[in-house]
């Protein structure tokens, strides 16, 4: 809300800065906003090669290629558990541990849809989704997913195989963060101590300054073992009994003078306003400070200080950019569009080749109904799909809810194989969409054009190509 206060008085987004102490928020607030519809510029703290959801998916492709690696478990299990996303009734190092010592058979009991990390994938980009929805990822807005997708699919559009991908994302994602588009102003997110040397027009700090570096892990003595002389420990409450008096007492003071650098840092950045959020029920000792200094009652919950400065005229306008045509006519952001020489055929009218739409639309309705709009936002910034298509698509999408054959898809029970590979005899086939369920294996084939014999025929060599492996197998052809 003071964001769209800020706008209201004239600011532009780029006049707004946010500071945070660590990077953990930086990204839970990177995602609100992404959700919210602001977009944000981001510096080292939301470094998509840096974040967790980023290293589940380079550890899921080490996987795939080699099953017996155990540092990738080990990296996998240990971004799962910095997430969330780690079983509730384990502690994090047990659970890790039982990975490592338990291989992929022990994380396919835990996680049963990480078994499609074993099978061969037509698309790296529905490999990546594949793997963030089996580890609970897909279910809510996540900055740093859509990063990752997004930087999956450019490996994926330079003709990128599956196995070079690990040396290239180690390269290439420790140079992409989270961004908003060129031709737009932005809210940037920082952390205070990568913002000192800069001002921006205002400064929001939403989380307070905490004078304890949580994050921070030190080294102490450890004397069970005779080749482990030290062990990384964070310091907490419960942990600092295991702290030599005289350290502990350093890293007080190393924290308390920290604190202090932190506070004089965010003071100094605003040159028109500083807007400080304070948790009303647990404040910090920053928040502590501040209603001590202003002498707050138990009933005052707000403190404002001096009067709104408007910006200044030149200030005040948002970052425009030239205008762009299509070739109707129609203006456009170059993000929505694609030089005439890679675009589909019949694309500026349009159109769309056949293929490309019925390939397009099943790599869609794999997701779960909450998930399809921002898979269809993706493919239309992507250039797949010009404006009419995108409304055309999401009509059709939005026509599908009721079809019972494809409402196992929203079940995250379902395992759910697209364009799977499956031999009969010398043939080779590949179905749209194959759903798995505790009852039955349903085989769905999408078509685009109108009813044909051979549509039948096709469907039924799936179902006895799957005869061998599968018991009961229904079969659906859905005509979009």
């Amino acid at each position: 809300s003071r964001i769209h206060e800020l706008r209201e008085r004239g600011h532009s987004l780029s006049d707004i800065a946010i500071l945070v102490r660590s990077n953990k928020n930086a990204k839970l607030l990177a995602n609100f906003l992404v959700q919210h519809d602001i977009p944000v510029l981001s510096a080292d703290s939301l470094v998509v090669g840096a974040s967790f959801e980023s290293k589940i998916l380079l550890a899921a492709a080490k996987l795939h290629l080699n099953p017996g690696d155990r540092e990738s478990l080990f990296e996998l299990a240990f971004a799962l558990t910095k997430l969330g996303k780690g079983p509730a009734d384990l502690e994090a190092f047990v659970f890790q541990k039982n990975c490592v010592d338990g291989g992929l058979t022990y994380l396919q009991e835990v996680f049963p849809g990480s078994k499609k990390i074993k099978f061969a994938q037509q698309s790296l980009y529905q490999f990546g989704t594949q793997v963030f929805q089996t580890f609970g990822l897909l279910s809510s807005s996540n900055a740093m997913v859509d990063a990752s997708l997004d930087l999956l699919f450019q490996f994926q559009s330079m003709g990128g195989a599956l196995s070079d991908l690990p040396a290239w994302w180690d390269v290439e994602s420790k140079k992409r963060n989270v961004s908003a588009a060129e031709d737009l102003a932005a809210v940037q997110i920082m952390t205070i101590h990568k913002s000192k040397g800069l001002e921006f027009e205002h400064i929001i700090v939403p989380f307070g300054i905490d004078d304890k570096n949580r994050d921070a892990e030190y080294w102490i003595a450890f004397d069970l073992h005779d080749e482990l002389q030290r062990i990384p420990i964070t310091k907490s409450e419960k942990t600092e009994k295991l702290f030599p008096e005289e350290q502990l007492s350093a890293i007080k003071n190393e924290e308390t003078f920290d604190w202090i650098n932190l506070i004089y840092v965010t003071l100094t950045r605003p040159v028109r306003g500083l807007h400080i959020f304070v948790d009303g029920e647990k404040p910090d000792a920053f928040g502590k400070a501040l209603r001590e200094h202003f002498e707050l009652g138990e009933e005052q919950h707000t403190v404002s200080m001096g009067k709104p400065v408007p910006p200044e005229q030149e200030e005040a306008t948002e970052k425009t950019t030239v205008p762009k045509l299509s070739s109707d006519g129609i203006q456009a952001r170059m993000s929505h569009l694609m030089l005439a020489d890679t675009a589909p055929e019949h694309w500026f009218e349009g159109k769309a080749d056949p293929r490309q739409w019925g390939s397009a639309l099943h790599r869609i309705l794999q997701h779960s109904s909450t998930q399809q709009g921002r898979a269809l936002k993706r493919l239309y910034r992507s250039g797949k799909f010009s404006e009419s298509l995108h409304k055309e698509a999401e009509a059709i999408l939005r026509s599908m809810e009721d079809r019972k054959e494809l409402s196992p898809i929203q079940k995250s029970s379902t395992i759910v194989y697209v364009e799977r590979t499956v031999a009969n005899n010398a043939k080779v086939l590949r179905p749209d969409l194959i759903l798995s369920t505790e009852s039955e294996v349903r085989i769905v084939d999408y078509k685009t054009g109108q009813e044909k014999p051979t549509h039948q025929k096709q469907i039924d060599e799936y179902a006895e190509a799957l005869g061998s492996v599968f018991e009961q197998i229904e079969k659906s052809i859905i005509y979009v």
